[in-house]
């Protein structure tokens, strides 16, 4: 009896073999090309004209791979167009859609990757504003709400849940002012200034002591920043007339002690940015101007002091944000504790015990989905 099972299974093994070999030696032709062209399968389309090449006795193909290489051509400028026509239209998802499914048909094109980050870019960037703008009216509203709030508590001292209402919205106050600081950060980075003033508009009443000394140094950057831009500005063209050699040799002199002031002042300038910026709290915008002055006055004894002080500061700062994760992962915050880990990467990106809680939160919220499907 198992003999005979043995003889069967062999058997059945045997036909499969072939059953296989049968169906990869299936015959391919033309028209299984031009059925898959009609069906703008070009991927599949490929493959066929790959295996009628390999036909010793084939035609010469040259003209089908030029009927590919136009519909290719063709259906991927459509495509380009139909998505960038969507994300002008804010239909961002469908966009993105779009192109994942043709970059299934169509053979691998770095324009339709292109063409994916740039809508993604775009995407985030909305987002980005929205949420801006959304933050922005809840600190504009919060004054009035604190008010309104402080009123109750007076009304009845003794009442807790007035009092805890608010102290809940002073702490909301914080956050916000917060988010708004490092929005001005980021604006002020990338050389958008009346964005970091928008971002500042509003936080002044909502702000506690520390947080107020970091608006000042905020706004003496974004001072300092709009002046640099008015001087970065194109200075109208002026002739000058040829002077006689004793008047050049003295106004050569001149303008050589007018050059070593300005450089101090570009010196003491540069220094005061960098100072602001360690008062605000803007750890990588303080690192960037240390760096500027590093490249211009590598040996300054100062220069170097602040390199010592900002390493330091950094340091603590990083730690601080790794124990406030903590506190929020312990008290169930788990994307919370991720969101403030992840601000701090960038402050040290190879701090191994940082990159281990966040990838310890990812794990956790990655389970979390699992369960949740």
């Amino acid at each position: 009896m198992i003999q005979l099972l043995r003889l069967l299974a062999f058997i059945l093994m045997v036909s499969g073999l072939q059953g296989c070999s049968s169906l990869a030696r299936t015959p391919v032709t033309a028209a299984d090309f031009q059925a898959a062209v009609a069906a703008e399968d070009f991927r599949t389309a490929a493959s066929v004209l790959e295996r009628l090449s390999l036909d010793p006795g084939a035609d010469d193909l040259s003209a089908l791979r030029e009927e590919l290489s136009l519909a290719v051509e063709r259906r991927k400028l459509e495509v380009l167009a139909e998505a960038e026509q969507l994300a002008t239209q804010q239909q961002w998802h469908e966009a993105l859609q779009m192109l994942q499914q043709w970059r299934l048909k169509l053979p691998e094109s770095e324009q339709l990757v292109n063409m994916a980050g740039q809508i993604e870019a775009s995407r985030d960037e909305f987002i980005d504003e929205q949420r801006l703008q959304l933050i922005h009216h809840r600190a504009a509203q919060l004054p009035d709400q604190l008010a309104l709030l402080e009123k109750i508590r007076l009304a009845d001292p003794g009442r807790l849940l007035s009092s805890w209402q608010l102290h809940s919205a002073r702490q909301q106050g914080f956050k916000l002012v917060a988010e708004l600081l490092d929005c001005a950060e980021r604006s002020i980075r990338i050389g958008a200034i009346e964005r970091a003033e928008f971002c500042l508009e509003v936080v002044l009443p909502i702000a506690n002591s520390r947080q107020i000394e970091q608006i000042a140094a905020a706004q003496r950057i974004i001072a300092a920043s709009k002046r640099q831009a008015e001087k970065r500005r194109p200075a109208p063209v002026v002739k000058v007339e040829p002077r006689p050699s004793k008047v050049t040799d003295q106004v050569q002199s001149s303008d050589s002690a007018a050059a070593i002031a300005a450089a101090d002042d570009q010196r003491r300038q540069m220094l005061a940015d960098y100072e602001d910026a360690v008062a605000a709290g803007w750890w990588l915008s303080a690192r960037e101007k240390l760096g500027e002055l590093e490249a211009a006055w590598p040996q300054d004894p100062q220069v170097k002091r602040r390199r010592a002080e900002l390493k330091r500061l950094i340091a603590e700062q990083v730690s601080s944000e790794i124990q406030r994760g903590q506190y929020l992962y312990s008290r169930g915050e788990i994307e919370q504790a991720l969101q403030v880990w992840r601000k701090a990467k960038p402050l040290d990106p190879k701090n191994t015990v940082l990159l281990a809680h966040i990838a310890r939160a990812k794990k956790f919220l990655a389970k979390l989905d699992e369960l949740e499907k």
